[in-house]
């Protein structure tokens, strides 16, 4: 192979993947584990002091997550101006009503022990609680559609699921590995 057949199957190679070039995956890979990990239905996540993060590391996952969710919904400077504060006021209000009833409600129970009330009064509570993230999923949906295009809304909905089962493989992955497999 000369030189100029060099050059031309290096370029074509590159035009080939350059659309998989947008994030590396070991920079997301942290991304998806504080996505995905304790996640209850969409929205329950380990409280981000309680994973074995130092704070730069969860200050670069923040910034992968943004320039990765940036890159797939193709922001503009302006929606990504109005998007970030709605998303992440969100993301926080999710967080916290979690916060909070996993320490009203679950914290140190076992519920095999539990009396027959208390175990009511808990699935009870659990009910109120799944209405309450619907209400806010539902608000949140209805910001998104004042700052994104319908398309965008959408395309952030399975950009999300895209992280979940992505790091679900990962995570098997990293498992059979470190089993060795």
């Amino acid at each position: 192979m000369n030189c100029a057949q060099m050059k031309y199957k290096m370029k074509t190679y590159k035009i080939q993947h350059a659309r998989r070039r947008q994030v590396p995956f070991c920079l997301i890979m942290p991304l998806f584990i504080l996505l995905f990990a304790g996640m209850q239905n969409t929205y329950a996540q380990i409280p981000l002091d309680e994973l074995p993060l130092s704070k730069d590391k969860i200050e670069k996952i923040e910034a992968q997550k943004v320039a990765y969710i940036t890159n797939k919904l193709e922001l503009t400077p302006e929606q990504a101006q109005q998007f970030w504060p709605v998303y992440h006021q969100h993301h926080k209000q999710a967080r916290q009503m979690e916060e909070q009833f996993r320490e009203e409600y679950l914290n140190g129970i076992g519920i095999k022990s539990l009396s027959d009330s208390e175990a009511e009064k808990i699935a009870d509570a659990r009910l109120h609680h799944a209405q309450e993230m619907l209400d806010l999923k539902k608000a949140y949906h209805e910001q998104l559609k004042e700052v994104l295009t319908p398309v965008q809304v959408l395309l952030l909905y399975n950009t999300e699921q895209e992280f979940k089962r992505m790091l679900l493989e990962r995570l098997k992955e990293i498992g059979k590995r470190g089993r060795g497999r």
